[in-house]
């Protein structure tokens, strides 16, 4: 049936369905209906609520939002700023490394911030209002990322809460001379996702079902869930149907 179908698919090691639990019983998979779709998982190119969502479940963050709406850290453990305002240092968590095994560094973050700012009025412009007033980011070492402001920003960490970080081994070659390729590039459709978020993800269906399989080297806390479903409905009755009848 469809829970044990969307359990084998997070418990995979690949991509392809399967209708046979690998692993976990249907109660172990938290599934989710939604009339919102993930368009895409492109942090410089998407538009649908559930893209974001998306997201930020497969890509680091520098900070979030702790359960009582203060911010705390994500991928950095810590942070501090230069006197003047304008220098933000983010200590990152060490020994991290990207879903493909390759390492995860602050390098990859400063490559990002760069990238995007070098692009902003072009194809990353989407990204880059997060960046208002950056001049440049650097990584001194392998888990120190440095921030370069124009002048100060009163609003620094709500931003970058909203900031995704990319592998620059993937994404650096899309980027060709002029940074369109950034844009037009689909990672939802050359899976597996590279991320290093608490997720990862195995199936992906626009108009149908995405499946999350939890990250096993995932920096932080670990998923209470074997797998997370995000099922496409096309309406709410058919979503409150699937509900009342226990899927």
């Amino acid at each position: 049936d469809a829970l044990n179908t969307v359990a084998s698919l997070v418990n995979s090691d690949t991509a392809a369905a399967d209708t046979t639990t690998a692993g976990a019983s249907s109660s172990d998979v938290m599934r989710i209906g939604t009339t919102s779709y993930i368009d895409s998982l492109n942090p410089f190119n998407y538009i649908e609520s559930q893209a974001y969502n998306a997201m930020i479940m497969i890509y680091p963050q520098l900070v979030q939002y702790s359960p009582g709406m203060e911010f705390e850290g994500d991928w950095a453990s810590s942070w501090k700023t230069s006197a003047d305002g304008k220098d933000w240092t983010f200590t990152l968590r060490p020994d991290t490394k990207w879903s493909d095994g390759e390492p995860m560094t602050a390098a990859d973050a400063a490559w990002t911030i760069n990238t995007t700012v070098k692009y902003a009025d072009g194809p990353t412009a989407v990204a880059a209002a997060a960046l208002a007033h950056v001049k440049n980011a650097e990584a001194t070492d392998d888990t120190t990322l440095v921030i370069h402001y124009e002048s100060p920003v009163g609003n620094v960490l709500a931003q970058l809460e909203q900031f995704f970080i990319l592998p620059e081994h993937v994404w650096a070659p899309k980027a060709g001379t002029d940074g369109k390729g950034l844009k037009t590039y689909h990672p939802e459709l050359n899976l597996p996702v590279v991320g290093g978020g608490a997720y990862t993800i195995t199936q992906y269906e626009k108009k149908g079902t995405t499946a999350f399989k939890p990250y096993p080297d995932f920096y932080g806390p670990p998923s209470h869930a074997e797998g997370i479903a995000l099922t496409y409905y096309t309406n709410s009755d058919a979503a409150i149907a699937d509900l009342q009848a226990g899927d």
